[in-house]
């Protein structure tokens, strides 16, 4: 027993350094073109050539980052032409992980100011592209804890690197298609959300769970107690407790959430943009329900939860209610061609009457 013991230790010990060293390998931007150009995260190629082939283009303009919400819910062309020199470099999937990662590349560039996206909550995890893009000890110097996050990272760029020593060997050969390099060549960021949200799940959002849904979201508002139950005693008082419990040890919690990693990546942006003088604030942008609920509902609300990252108010508007139409929408999350172009519309004139002080 005590020889397999020691084996198994040796084994275990020898398989996490090879993990480690696989972990550690660097990935060229044209393994990340391989495996990105082809999917909904074909934005990661798109702005690394930008980068790469065009840092020119980031000079003096407003840079967006976040996921699909800002991807195809600002129209940079439009801003653009409204007088506000504009690139989306969003990419779909939350984590402010992977915009720190593209707010790395650009500092140097001289973007005037960067535009990060407000979630609603706290972000969670760690965005599904970290493995590609981060290996251990640069994930971790900017502030990834050691948690099952990292845990599910680790494996998953080890598995990458044995992929990418593959590429390597036996497709040199590979190279963008034409109809790629028309796409990675565009002058802007913008892909609109496909569609509009069809009749059937509109209605039945309108139907009343829109406000069910926003109640939810606004309970931490409202001592975790939904309208409904305000008069109740006794053993409610209990699932109330239970309630406040859960939301601060596991929907906020580090270990199993990952939240206060996700704070972190967003600080060591602040901190870069106040070195690199580069203006920084948050942006948000609408779901549907947002756009449903009435401005006068009978409970406590907020478009979204405050973090410690805030460090002004984010850029909001104080009602979404002009995209009640379902013309606006390609799903309950994001809005539709027209939507973006409404939105950006009315967020150009709010930009640029901060940009005045008016």
């Amino acid at each position: 027993m005590k020889i397999f013991l020691v084996r198994f230790g040796f084994i275990s010990i020898l398989f996490m350094l090879l993990s480690a060293g696989l972990a550690s390998v660097a990935f060229s931007d044209r393994f990340v073109y391989y495996k990105t150009i082809e999917t909904p995260y074909k934005k990661v190629a798109w702005n690394l050539h930008l980068i790469n082939r065009k840092p020119e283009n980031v000079e003096g303009k407003l840079v967006l980052l976040g996921s699909s919400l800002i991807q195809g819910g600002i129209n940079d062309s439009i801003l653009s032409r409204a007088g506000i020199p504009t690139l989306n470099m969003a990419v779909p999937h939350n984590g402010n992980d992977l915009n720190l990662y593209f707010f790395e590349k650009i500092q140097a560039l001289k973007p005037k100011e960067v535009l990060w996206l407000k979630g609603k909550v706290p972000f969670t995890g760690l965005h599904k592209l970290s493995p590609l893009l981060y290996k251990p000890k640069e994930l971790v110097a900017r502030g990834q804890a050691l948690n099952g996050s990292f845990i599910h990272y680790f494996f998953k760029r080890v598995k990458l690197s044995l992929e990418y020593i593959s590429f390597s060997l036996f497709q040199g050969d590979w190279n963008l298609t034409p109809e790629q390099l028309d796409f990675i060549e565009k002058s802007y960021g913008f892909i609109p959300a496909p569609g509009i949200i069809s009749q059937t799940v509109y209605l039945e959002y309108s139907s009343g769970e829109v406000l069910r849904n926003d109640e939810y979201y606004n309970l931490y508002l409202n001592d975790y107690t939904y309208q409904k139950e305000k008069a109740g005693k006794g053993p409610l008082r209990l699932v109330l407790g239970k309630r406040q419990f859960i939301d601060q040890v596991f929907l906020k919690s580090n270990f199993f959430r990952n939240v206060v990693s996700q704070e972190k990546f967003i600080s060591k942006a602040q901190e870069k943009s106040k070195i690199q003088e580069i203006e920084f604030s948050k942006i948000y942008i609408p779901l549907l329900i947002d756009a449903m609920t009435s401005d006068n509902v009978n409970y406590r609300r907020r478009f979204f939860r405050k973090s410690s990252t805030d460090m002004e108010n984010p850029i909001a508007l104080p009602s979404y209610r002009f995209l009640n139409d379902k013309r606006y929408w390609s799903d309950v999350d994001h809005v539709s061609a027209d939507g973006a172009t409404l939105l950006t519309q009315i967020y150009s004139e709010f930009i640029l009457a901060r940009k005045l002080g008016k």
